[in-house]
């Protein structure tokens, strides 16, 4: 059926989020879910440590962070061979390591400490693109031209973390969460230049905006940048999807981000294990904020170091510069779901990345540009970061507390 495009747009032009009503004179509310009817995946799991009885659940974690740790330990380039490669001009040196299936790379051409490259100086051609699909269990490292790490990339990153059953377990049930919650609140398309595409995504994707049970956009929990805000104080900011929503809706928002605590423990203790000095820095920070303004965002007990998560429905990662994170800060991503495509591509390395469910990655995302390719199926991306415009209220506060 072909459906008018004069639907996708509101009255002042701006493209509408889908479901879209149709000609049939289909109520956009009758596309929507009750809010009393909402039922989420609560229950809460932990890392348990292989062949141990630890009582306490923080040495659990810590014990299971340590051993990946030493994974990671493992993965470094030969010096002496790097500098060979150095010294003849190759752009990349790399390393694989023949029973993981592991990668090690080292890129010449890439210093972290100059800062950001322009668009213009990184190209916007990806046809040549090297392609990488990581076996299972496999771990992707990226060394700037000064060995610090860039991107790191944990093909079975849930399950590192739970194990095979339960990280199953956590993929499917926050994955059948954040269903649950559009299907009540769908989320909103970006209105900024960044997202000029999206039109024509949806109407090449018309399963992802035409249904009634069709959603599309992005989410915005916890604080943001203040041009895109709703509620301020000062410089850090509440985003509009956490703070400005109805009321009847609010309750069931608090009901999703408290079953986030598994996927974010998952992201918490791989952070640690890239970043560990980084992500006590980020702690730091969101014990600061004042407990009645994290209310809203909070998922992970006394141990939350991400102040943004930015997720993702059914629509890609479109490239960006300045998302308002820490300068030379990690991002850190899960993609949910069952789809086909939507590789995650990162411009500088001239790498592409088969980006599976359940994969993690940590990209330093004030510092390279990446961006995901077109998908098919249904695909949520739950993104974490700490926003530097929280540093700026209240790290200065952080010796008072």
């Amino acid at each position: 059926m072909d459906f008018p495009k004069a639907n996708m747009r509101k009255d002042d032009g701006s493209l509408r989020s889908p479901p879209y009503v149709n000609g049939y004179k289909q109520k956009r509310s009758a596309c929507l879910k009750s809010a009393s009817t909402a039922s989420f995946i609560k229950a809460q799991h932990y890392p348990q440590s292989r062949g141990r009885n630890l009582g306490s659940i923080d040495i659990s974690s810590r014990v299971v962070e340590r051993t990946i740790a030493r994974l990671i330990e493992l993965l470094v380039p030969n010096k002496e061979e790097c500098e060979k490669a150095r010294a003849r001009g190759d752009s990349v040196f790399t390393t694989k390591m023949i029973d993981t299936g592991s990668i090690v790379e080292v890129f010449f051409k890439i210093d972290l400490s100059r800062g950001k490259h322009k668009l213009a100086e990184v190209g916007t051609d990806t046809k040549n693109t090297h392609r990488l699909d990581m076996p299972p269990g496999s771990i992707y490292i990226a060394l700037d031209l000064n060995y610090k790490r860039m991107f790191v990339y944990f093909s079975k990153g849930v399950e590192m973390v739970y194990g095979p059953s339960i990280g199953k377990w956590v993929l499917d049930s926050t994955t059948y969460n954040i269903e649950e919650y559009a299907e009540i609140h769908p989320p909103e398309l970006p209105q900024d230049e960044h997202h000029l595409e999206y039109e024509k995504w949806l109407l090449a994707n018309p399963h992802l905006s035409w249904a009634p049970w069709s959603r599309a956009g992005v989410y915005h929990w916890g604080f943001r940048p203040l041009m895109e805000l709703e509620y301020t104080h000062k410089d850090a900011c509440v985003a509009r999807d956490t703070y400005n929503l109805p009321s009847h809706i609010q309750p069931v928002l608090a009901d999703l981000l408290k079953s986030f605590g598994n996927i974010t423990r998952a992201q918490r203790i791989l952070l640690g294990v890239v970043d560990h000095d980084y992500r006590y820095y980020c702690q730091s920070i969101v014990s600061a904020c004042p407990e009645k303004r994290k209310k809203f965002w909070a998922t992970d007990d006394n141990h939350e170091c991400f102040s943004l998560r930015t997720c993702t429905v059914n629509i890609p990662f479109e490239p960006k510069f300045d998302g308002g994170d820490i300068k030379s800060g990690w991002a850190v991503m899960v993609p949910m779901g069952e789809f086909r495509g939507g590789d995650l591509c990162i411009r500088e390395m001239n790498r592409r990345f088969v980006y599976k469910p359940g994969g993690v990655c940590l990209i330093r995302h004030g510092q390279l540009d990446f961006f995901t390719a077109n998908s098919k199926g249904s695909r949520y991306c739950l993104v974490s970061t700490v926003q530097e415009t929280l540093k700026g209220e209240y790290f200065d506060r952080l010796w008072e507390f």
